[in-house]
């Protein structure tokens, strides 16, 4: 008896790292016309991810950090200010080009503001981790007719819009 194998091609998506870097985001926050400042409360701060453009051997990451400061005017009253500042980041690697599918993850790590003058200089510090997502072929066996098999079901994970596929092997 022959052992006929049957088999068909697949497609697999799978991230890799292709980068890390880290940036410092200053601003100035004028608070004269508020009544000026006698004391900084408190900074918090988030980051947000604007777009990521391509380029031969870089990514140009855009993101956006945003600022929230609660301080005391010259008169002592509660003063609640936000603020944003944008940021462009490149991070080179020979395996980018124009065609190219990257994520950019943006992590702020640190946060400092100090009072000078009349205004508050608040410093942040961001990560950034850069991905690129690849697709490979494969060739995968679906059936063997007359020979001993046993058959299992895996799920795998899709990165592009985080879809679950479920494939025999």
């Amino acid at each position: 008896m022959d052992i006929n194998v049957k088999s068909e091609s697949k497609q697999f998506d799978y991230s890799y790292n292709l980068g890390k870097s880290q940036v410092v985001v200053e601003c100035d926050i004028d608070t004269q016309n508020k009544g000026g400042l006698n004391k900084i409360l408190t900074v918090t701060g988030d980051v947000i991810p604007v777009k990521t453009d391509c380029f031969v051997g870089e990514a140009k990451v855009y993101g956006k950090v945003n600022y929230r400061v609660l301080y005391l005017n010259g008169d002592n009253n509660l003063v609640s200010v936000e603020y944003c500042s944008d940021f462009v980041e490149s991070i080179g690697n020979a395996e980018i080009d124009t065609s190219s599918v990257v994520m950019a993850k943006l992590c702020l790590t640190d946060i400092d503001s100090m009072a000078k003058g009349d205004s508050i200089r608040i410093q942040a510090v961001v990560d950034i981790q850069l991905e690129a997502i690849k697709e490979q072929e494969v060739e995968v066996v679906t059936d063997v007719e007359n020979a001993l098999t046993k058959k299992e079901s895996i799920e795998t994970s899709v990165h592009i819009c985080h879809i679950d596929e479920k494939i025999d092997v």
